[in-house]
């Protein structure tokens, strides 16, 4: 091996070392009753001063430790909470929604999507077919937007109003198609639209032909965690499509126990488009 690769490889190994000291030191914090003070930490960790500071200085800067502004300790950080929340959607929702998104396919005949938020996205996690031989093309990890999808303006709509100003202020909005709805006074109507009726459309804003009908699904704190859809082509909609589509979310997700009651969210009939 040359120089420079030996160089490389060490380089490589004390990083992978800096690497698991700093788990172990998050680890070290979360066992320390709260806020955990320096010397503390220090005592248990067993750290030399001047690596414990490069430490924790660098896992502050990533949000994975904070300090607690009244007592001085340090406490875990925003980025691990939201980690946690992401790997609670990952490993026990899809799982736990899996019935619901079987019951509504059946009841509509039409594919069904779970879908997480990631960054300012929707992300499909979970999704069963159509059993027509005609249906919408997307597959499991297709991203789509919050402002032009079901899923996204469900997920918009449950927010609370800090939450959502946060997302407001950071959507490019773009234009899927001729249908999305690009501006903030615009979105912020139709997300009251989808309060007041229970359930978000999708008319053509993502893909042309496509209409879809989304739910926010909720966790036992009540906030909201992903959302559920049905895709279904405009040729197939039918002028009952409330009771076939938007109905089957409600009654399924309810049996799941996905989906909690929220104030204000009664089925009432709106209009795609």
């Amino acid at each position: 091996m040359t120089a420079a690769g030996q160089q490389d490889s060490a380089s490589a190994t004390r990083g992978a070392a800096t690497f698991v000291k700093g788990l172990r030191l998050l680890q070290t914090i979360a066992a320390l009753p709260g806020p955990a003070r320096l010397k503390d930490i220090q005592r248990a960790s067993a750290l030399p001063r001047a690596t414990l500071y490069r430490l924790l200085g660098a896992l502050e800067g990533e949000r994975f430790v904070v300090r607690d502004p009244l007592h001085g300790g340090y406490l875990l950080g925003p980025e691990l909470a939201r980690l946690g929340y992401q790997s609670r959607i990952q490993n026990d929702l899809p799982r736990g929604a899996r019935e619901a998104l079987v019951a509504i396919r059946d009841a509509t005949g039409e594919t069904v999507h779970l879908a997480v938020p990631r960054g300012d996205v929707m992300v499909y996690v979970d999704k069963v077919e159509s059993l027509a031989s005609v249906r919408m093309a997307s597959m499991v990890g297709n991203q789509v937007h919050m402002h032009a999808s079901a899923v996204g303006k469900a997920f918009l709509a449950a927010l609370a109003p800090e939450a959502l100003d946060r997302y407001a202020g950071r959507l490019a909005l773009e234009p899927m198609t001729a249908n999305t709805v690009t501006g903030l006074p615009a979105l912020r109507a139709a997300l009251e639209t989808v309060r007041a009726q229970g359930y978000a459309v999708d008319d053509e804003e993502n893909e042309p032909g496509i209409v879809c009908f989304g739910r926010a699904l909720y966790g036992v704190d009540g906030q909201p965690l992903a959302s559920v859809s049905v895709s279904v082509p405009r040729y197939r909609l039918g002028d009952d499509w409330a009771h076939r589509y938007a109905g089957p979310i409600r009654t399924a997700c309810e049996a799941a126990g996905l989906l909690m009651s929220q104030p204000g969210h009664e089925d009432r009939p709106g209009r795609p488009g």
